[in-house]
């Protein structure tokens, strides 16, 4: 039902700008997705780092020689 709702007025607002031809409104919508992606590479560029620090601590730790 929310998803719906939700799915609904992403295609109200759509159907709005071709009738309105709101440059503005297309213009901040980009701008606002392009920071959503750029979030979202940081993101997973520090999932990344993590994984790769914890590899690194793996490796380390399993090279340690057993006293």
């Amino acid at each position: 039902m929310g998803l719906r709702k939700k799915w609904h007025g992403v295609g109200t607002k759509v159907g709005g700008l071709a009738y309105r031809g709101d440059l503005t409104y297309a213009l901040n919508c980009i701008f606002s997705l392009k920071i959503c992606i750029f979030r979202l590479e940081m993101a997973v560029f520090n999932l990344k780092m993590f994984i790769l620090s914890v590899k690194i601590r793996l490796i380390s730790y399993m090279s340690k020689p057993f006293s």
